[in-house]
C-alpha cells in the first residue's frame, strides 16, 4: 500500500516506509494524487514542464514515470498509450479522505483529517486552483461546527471554530461577522472589540472599503453596548436593565470624541 499526504507537506510512504522521491517524480505524484481520474500525457507533460517544448516535456515525463514506478512499483501507476492515473486500489490520498468526510456531512471527522495547507512548497496553476477548492470545503466544514457548538448553546466553543474559519481568509466578512456575534452571545466582549477593530481597519487597508451595514450593526453594538434588543447567533440579548442615562451620555461622549470633538 502506497499512502501519500498532501496537506502539510508532502509524504510518500510505501508499507509504512518513508519515502525520498527525486524532484521530478514527486511533482508527478503530487499533480497525479491532486486530480481526479486518468489525466491525458501530453496534457499533464505540458503542466508539469510547461516551460520546456513539447518533445522534452515529454521526455521529461516518461523518465519522472519510469522513476516514480521504481519506487512504488508496478501496480502503483495505471498507465496506457495516452493517460497515467493512480491505482485507488494501491494508493491511498489524504486529500481524497478529506473530501469524502466532507461530503459526508461529518464536518468533526473532516476537521480531524485536515492537516494543513495544500503542498504549501508548490505554486503552480495546478496546485492553485486545488487549494482554493480546499479552502472553500474546509470554510464549510468550520462554518458547520460552529453551527452545531452554537445551537446547543456553546458560544465560546463556537467562537473557537469561527476563528479558525477566519483564519483561512482574513477578508471573509460573513465569516468575521459570525465570530463578532459569537464572542458577543459568549460575553467576551473585550475580545469581539479586538477582533472587531482590526478586521475593520484591514478591509479599510488592504481593500479600501468599509464593513457592510450588518457588519457595522455588530461593531456599534460592540462598541456602545446593548441599549436594545440585539439579535446574536443563538441567542438574544435583552434591553439593558438601569444606568440608561450614564449610558447615553457616555455614547454620546464616545460619538464625538470619534468626530473628532474630544473632552474630559
Amino acid at each position: 500500500m502506497v499512502r501519500v499526504r498532501l496537506l502539510g507537506k508532502l509524504a510518500v510512504e510505501l508499507d509504512g516506509v518513508q519515502l525520498v522521491l527525486p524532484a521530478p517524480s514527486a511533482r508527478l505524484l503530487a499533480c497525479l494524487s491532486v486530480t481526479d481520474g486518468p489525466q491525458d500525457r501530453a496534457g499533464l507533460a505540458g503542466r508539469l514542464w510547461a516551460d520546456a517544448d513539447a518533445a522534452a516535456a515529454r521526455a521529461n515525463l516518461r523518465t519522472a514515470l519510469w522513476s516514480l514506478r521504481k519506487a512504488l512499483g508496478d501496480s502503483a501507476l495505471l498507465t496506457t498509450r495516452t493517460t497515467v492515473a493512480l491505482d485507488p486500489e494501491v494508493v491511498s490520498v489524504d486529500l481524497d479522505e478529506f473530501r469524502e468526510l466532507a461530503g459526508r456531512d461529518d464536518p468533526a471527522a473532516a476537521d480531524a483529517r485536515y492537516a494543513g495547507e495544500l503542498l504549501p512548497m508548490f505554486h503552480d496553476e495546478w496546485v492553485l486552483t486545488a487549494r482554493q477548492e480546499l479552502l472553500a470545503r474546509r470554510s464549510a466544514t468550520l462554518e458547520a461546527l460552529t453551527e452545531q457548538a452554537a445551537r446547543v448553546g456553546d458560544h465560546a466553543r463556537a467562537a473557537r471554530w469561527a476563528r479558525s474559519r477566519c483564519e483561512l481568509d482574513p477578508l471573509d466578512e460573513p465569516a468575521h461577522r459570525a465570530l463578532l456575534g459569537h464572542l458577543l452571545a459568549a460575553g467576551d466582549r473585550a475580545a469581539a472589540t479586538v477582533v472587531g477593530t482590526r478586521f475593520e481597519a484591514r478591509l479599510r487597508t488592504e481593500l479600501g472599503v468599509d464593513p457592510s451595514a450588518g457588519t457595522r450593526a455588530v461593531l456599534a453594538q460592540i462598541r456602545g453596548g446593548a441599549a436594545t434588543g440585539v439579535v446574536v447567533p443563538g441567542r438574544e440579548l435583552t434591553p439593558m436593565f438601569g444606568r440608561r442615562a450614564e449610558l447615553a451620555v457616555l455614547t454620546t461622549a464616545w460619538t464625538a470624541a470619534r468626530a473628532g470633538r474630544g473632552g474630559v
